[in-house]
């Protein structure tokens, strides 16, 4: 029992449960109540990195990775993309980047619905030769969940796909090829999942690729790409638009979860693994085209309860 408040009209009495700290907090912790209205002290965390609905008050988007260099490219050759001894430049955003807390609550298997990556670069270079093989295509090298190749095997002629794109002219021309029994896997240049046109110096480009989170026959894959090529060499300034998809063939299932060499009932290739990240290449190690590049990786996921630390 205490005393509430005493003043000239009388005195009144009655209960009031206070909760207050057991020991003294140390002085770099921030103090806060609690929604039953209880005073804590606990290290500030703000979960910047995620968008919670307004709905339901839950985590739809997480913001998994992002990279970013300066005006001239800092890719350096890796092997985490390659097989054996083949290397090349680049960057790579992906799961194997993302935080322990968001994974263990936000990014763990079953719970991720889609991947949007945001990238953007520019060739800032003034010939190609200084480069080496700065003409190549952009290639978006799927990535598992530790950062490794998804693909482990080539695929046997068992996924599809198709690209429309722009011409470089004045008349912008519309273009398309397609293929519903092409042949793509664990090679640097990953096979269908790459730009149509080169990175010649002077290329700015930006684009957006979606990846459907499904394993075996289930993943499917779209990007969008506008490039400005070759402004520091032509007159025809005309950008080029390009949107291309990847999936697998009709029929093309893998019976076990192993990925064998096509042969077999069991050797179709697809992956059993999760997709979870994307490698940015040019297809060589003599040299990187992506100056001033960012990328931007995030995660659509299952309506998921906010975890606050």
């Amino acid at each position: 029992m205490s005393t509430l408040a005493t003043n000239k009209l009388g005195t009144l009495s009655g209960s009031a449960d206070i909760s207050l700290p057991t020991t003294r907090p140390s002085s770099t912790l921030t103090g806060r109540l609690d929604s039953a209205g209880n005073l804590s002290f606990a290290t500030s965390s703000v979960n910047v990195d995620t968008m919670v609905s307004a709905k339901n008050d839950k985590v739809g988007v997480v913001l998994v990775d992002e990279v970013a260099c300066g005006v001239i490219s800092d890719a350096v050759n890796t092997q985490d993309v390659t097989n054996g001894s083949s290397l090349v430049k680049g960057f790579s955003v992906g799961l194997h980047n993302a935080s322990t807390f968001n994974r263990t609550n936000y990014l763990f298997d079953g719970n991720i619905r889609q991947l949007e990556i945001n990238f953007c670069f520019y060739n800032n270079n003034s010939t190609t030769s200084a480069g080496g093989g700065m003409n190549n295509h952009t290639f978006f090298t799927p990535l598992d969940t530790t950062g490794k190749k998804l693909w482990k095997v080539t695929q046997n002629s068992n996924g599809t796909y198709g690209q429309t794109y722009e011409g470089e002219d004045s008349n912008a021309s519309n273009y398309s090829t397609g293929s519903a029994s092409t042949t793509f896997g664990p090679t640097n240049n990953s096979g269908v999942f790459k730009t149509y046109d080169g990175n010649d110096p002077g290329t700015s480009c930006f684009g957006k690729i979606y990846w459907h989170c499904g394993v075996n026959s289930t993943w499917q894959a779209f990007y969008q790409v506008t490039k400005l090529r070759r402004n520091r060499s032509s007159g025809d300034m005309y950008p080029t638009m390009q949107t291309g998809f990847v999936c697998p063939s009709t029929g093309s299932t893998n019976d076990g979860r192993t990925q064998t060499s096509g042969s077999s009932s069991k050797g179709y290739g697809q992956p059993w693994e999760l997709m979870g990240g994307v490698a940015f290449n040019g297809g060589s190690s003599s040299g990187s085209p992506f100056d001033m590049f960012n990328a931007q990786m995030y995660a659509y996921i299952k309506p998921t309860t906010l975890i606050v630390t």
